[in-house]
């Protein structure tokens, strides 16, 4: 059984790894990421002790000026990729929210109600006979959006 970490200790392993970093790119993580540096005061420091202590980081050398570098091993990038996961799923809106934050995105182009857009989104067979293509730009958006 894995040991459960304080939530502080948490952040510092997700900022090491690269976890919940937001460039521009939007990415979910930094892949080239896998380190941390500290000057040798002050509570993050004493938190990257413990976490040595535990077997979840290691020292990997000095940084600039009296900074040191500090990667994560492979143990805390399991106890990672599994809290991300169990956070994710968490965070997952609802099909009502979906379709929402889709409505959203669908009226800054078009006039209507959420009304409108729920009627939008039905597919009856006559639109599938007559309008083939506005089911197929219908169906394509519920896919995109997931709704």
């Amino acid at each position: 059984m894995t040991e459960l970490l304080s939530e502080k200790e948490e952040q510092i392993l997700f900022h090491t790894l690269g976890y919940e970093y937001k460039p521009i790119w939007n990415a979910e993580r930094r892949e080239d990421r896998n380190w941390i540096a500290l000057n040798p005061v002050g509570e993050d420091y004493n938190l990257i002790q413990t976490l040595i202590t535990k077997g979840y980081m290691q020292k990997s050398g000095k940084g600039f000026g009296q900074e040191e570098v500090f990667r994560a091993t492979d143990k805390a990038l399991v106890y990672v990729v599994d809290l991300w996961g169990k956070k994710k799923k968490q965070n997952k809106p609802t099909r009502s929210k979906r379709r929402y934050q889709a409505y959203l995105h669908w009226c800054d182009c078009y006039d209507g109600t959420f009304k409108d857009f729920l009627d939008w989104l039905k597919i009856t067979d006559d639109d599938r006979l007559f309008y083939p293509k506005e089911v197929e730009i219908v169906e394509e958006y519920k896919r995109r959006w997931n709704i």
